[in-house]
């Protein structure tokens, strides 16, 4: 079932200001290891490749930093801007040592954005994000990837 963002969305990640978003990033831990391992044991066992991964509704980054240590590229994408400020200036690399692209977009129109192209994407993450996607608009973007 899902919720439309129309109702249930909640803008204040939206709507922070960069000070508020350098906040954030400062206190919003990150994930263990082993759920990292976990994730991408799981995607190469079930023939997943390492090129793109793409991390929605990312925030100041903090996992898709983790995450980009297993993939070739990466791309954070947040719907905030100030979260997105913030990430870039946090910086952060992939595997091959090319920095992550952060760019600012809603989790469920992921497809418009120029970053991504249509059959790059190996691996989507939401970290904390999920609960303010509508979901009928989110699961139709990543079959087109």
């Amino acid at each position: 079932m899902s919720v439309p963002n129309s109702t249930n969305s909640d803008p204040t990640f939206r709507n922070y200001t960069t000070e508020q978003a350098k906040r954030y990033a400062a206190h919003r831990l990150s994930y263990p290891s082993k759920l990292y391992e976990t994730v991408t044991s799981h995607h190469e066992k079930t023939g997943g490749q390492f090129g793109l991964v793409l991390d929605l509704g990312c925030g100041p980054g903090n996992a898709t930093r983790n995450i980009a240590a297993y993939f070739e590229d990466a791309i954070g994408c947040d719907a905030g801007p100030a979260m997105i400020e913030t990430a870039r200036e946090m910086g952060g690399k992939a595997k091959s040592g090319r920095d992550i692209r952060w760019v600012a977009g809603s989790g469920e129109e992921f497809i418009k954005l120029d970053e991504v192209e249509e059959g790059s994407v190996d691996l989507i993450t939401v970290a904390m994000a999920v609960h303010w996607f509508d979901m009928d608009q989110f699961w139709a973007q990543p079959q087109r990837h």
